[in-house]
């Protein structure tokens, strides 16, 4: 079993040089064209041959040519000049020009209130874009995109599964949501000592901000009382 072979040494601008040489036939008039001086091109290319073990050009006076090895050097240079170039291309398009389908996912308790401010300069900026929302528990929107049937999640958690890469957006405090007549003064902060032995109104288990509210009491070493269980939360 043979060992990749080391890059050091090519780049992509010395297959542009090889290029333009072998177009114009002259060493000068190609480093005109790359914007370098003669004796730049030719110590580079020079340091080229030497690390690929052949001569790429063959020097008659002041036309150059390609050898043999040469000109099969420069077949297999310009597939990856081009192929370079398409990528370089496509960055372009995806930076400024974003067309097709986006498909999104979202939790029900994220995306209520977050797209509304979000959709309209999306599509402002993204014209081309199709937007496809999906919105389902955590669980079920992490195993879609590691299927490759989401393109992005909007989550509250960190992700369970690997190879997920993740960007923070903002962080937001919780809340405690009581009836009027409780007697606490609104915008105070509550320590879950407070609400010991509450019934506590939480979403069912596959949605992440229950497991966050439990995780918190239980650091905060309270053992969760009795807990009514909801499906959704409407904002309306």
């Amino acid at each position: 079993m043979t060992g990749k072979t080391s890059m050091s040494g090519l780049s992509l601008r010395d297959l542009e040089y090889i290029q333009s040489i072998a177009q114009e036939g002259h060493f000068g008039a190609a480093a005109v064209g790359c914007g370098v001086s003669q004796p730049a091109i030719s110590q580079q290319v020079l340091k080229l041959e030497a690390r690929l073990g052949f001569a790429i050009f063959e020097r008659q006076g002041k036309h150059v040519s390609l050898t043999p090895s040469g000109a099969q050097f420069l077949r297999k240079a310009e597939v990856v000049l081009a192929g370079a170039r398409e990528l370089l291309d496509m960055s372009v398009g995806l930076s400024d020009n974003l067309e097709g389908e986006l498909r999104v996912g979202v939790i029900s308790t994220l995306g209520p209130y977050l797209l509304p401010l979000v959709l309209g300069s999306i599509k402002s900026r993204y014209p081309q874009i199709r937007l496809r929302l999906s919105e389902e528990p955590t669980t079920v929107l992490e195993q879609m995109l590691a299927d490759r049937e989401l393109d992005a999640i909007l989550i509250a958690t960190e992700p369970k599964h690997q190879h997920l890469e993740t960007a923070g957006l903002f962080f937001e405090p919780f809340a405690l949501a009581c009836p009027a007549d409780h007697g606490r003064t609104p915008g105070q902060p509550v320590a879950w000592a407070d609400v010991r032995g509450a019934e506590l109104v939480l979403l069912s288990e596959e949605h992440c901000l229950r497991d966050q509210t439990m995780a918190q009491q239980r650091s905060a070493g309270q053992i969760p009382g009795k807990i009514r269980r909801i499906s959704r939360v409407s904002n309306g």
